[in-house]
């Protein structure tokens, strides 16, 4: 950013010395002449094609975004239905604990769910 308002006071200060050389210029010619004696014109389309970059993006980052809460949600949803099922089979045969190697799950009156814990 240092260089944009480096090429920015360039550019003024040139534009300034040539209305004060001749008052007379018109707008064009004197926008032409600046343009072409400073980088200035350069550096801003840079920072636009930037921006353009950044924005391009973060409109992708959005709909993966989306993709990625759906995908959350139906995980979560698929583990709740599959804790629902073994609840059911739990409850059915009046088993109050499961064991594994990675967890413990134990039924207690009132709960939704089997709990885990790992």
């Amino acid at each position: 950013m240092h260089q944009l308002t480096f090429a920015a006071t360039i550019y003024r200060s040139i534009r300034d010395r040539i209305r004060t050389q001749d008052p007379q210029i018109d707008e064009q010619a004197l926008a032409d002449t600046v343009e072409g004696l400073t980088d200035l014109h350069e550096i801003l389309t840079a920072v636009i094609r930037a921006a353009l970059a950044d924005q391009a993006l973060a409109s992708g980052l959005e709909g993966f975004i989306g993709e990625m809460q759906a995908r959350r949600d139906r995980l979560q949803e698929r583990a709740t239905k599959r804790r629902q099922i073994a609840k059911d089979v739990m409850v059915e045969l009046d088993l109050k604990k499961l064991s594994a190697p990675d967890f413990t799950a134990s039924i207690r009156p009132g709960d939704p769910c089997p709990h885990g814990d790992r």
